[in-house]
């Protein structure tokens, strides 16, 4: 049998090693060093945490608005006026 590791680059594997049998196999047990890098992107992206909003402090806010007269149209009477 042939145990084999597949890469798209041979230097990505380090400190290979072929070691006992695996169990009752006719494989042996292979430890390897993967290298490989990370690329970063950066984005522009906005990511809130909303797992860090103080929830009480924003309803209260929420809560002071008097929003009847937030929200107060004048009709059309008081407009012709």
């Amino acid at each position: 049998m042939l145990d084999l590791i597949l890469v798209s680059e041979e230097a990505m594997v380090r400190n290979l090693h072929v070691g006992e049998h695996f169990s009752t196999s006719d494989h042996n047990i292979i430890t390897w060093d993967l290298l490989c890098t990370q690329v970063s992107t950066s984005s522009d992206n906005i990511r809130y945490a909303y797992h860090r909003a103080n929830f009480i402090q924003t309803s209260k806010y929420f809560t002071d608005i008097k929003w009847e007269s937030e929200f107060h149209e004048p009709t059309m009477e008081v407009n012709a006026m």
